[in-house]
């Protein structure tokens, strides 16, 4: 699983790169350590319950269980909304960041449709954190479907772990 987001920070930081100037200024391995090391100390203060984890120089955070979505529905429970109202005003003070948003959903249903589903989850935590104002050039979704579960889906309680959206934080200096 750790290199599927990888993969997915690769394409990402790709996709950015093209998009701004080289600057004569590198920021140094260390720096960019200090700066995604603060963030994450502000997200586990702030997000306690939340699953919180440095992957290189960048952080993935899963917020718990049983406050996502209901069954067949990309519509956020109002638990999560007060979560990602607080999560973009974080996210908005590290302005060297981008966010890749990624999508899940339980084995109910069809791959198609769950993949769908996925990226319409995805999407509308995009349009939220865009009314919140997060730069939309900063965000970038994706939609895994069922792909990625977090648990088996054999109960209620995994079905509901596996509905989920799922944030990977990195750095990206603005040019």
């Amino acid at each position: 699983m750790k290199s599927i987001y990888i993969l997915l920070l690769s394409i990402v930081f790709a996709s950015s790169f093209t998009s701004c100037k080289v600057t004569k200024d590198k920021v140094s391995k260390k720096e960019k350590q200090q700066y995604i090391n603060g963030f994450y100390q502000e997200l586990k203060e702030d997000f306690p319950d939340a699953e919180i984890t440095l992957i290189q120089d960048s952080i993935k955070v899963i917020f718990p269980d049983n406050i996502m979505f209901d069954v067949g529905s990309a519509v956020w429970k109002k638990t999560f909304f007060e979560k990602l109202i607080r999560f973009s005003t974080l996210f908005n003070k590290y302005e060297k960041t981008n966010l890749l948003i990624t999508g899940h959903t339980d084995n109910t249903g069809e791959g198609v449709d769950n993949d769908r589903l996925s990226k319409f989850r995805a999407d509308n935590v995009k349009l939220k954190m865009i009314e919140y104002k997060v730069l939309k050039e900063r965000l970038f979704v994706w939609g895994m479907g069922a792909r990625q579960p977090l648990t088996e889906n054999k109960t209620e309680e995994g079905k509901a772990r596996n509905r989920r959206v799922e944030f990977v934080v990195m750095y990206q200096p603005r040019h």
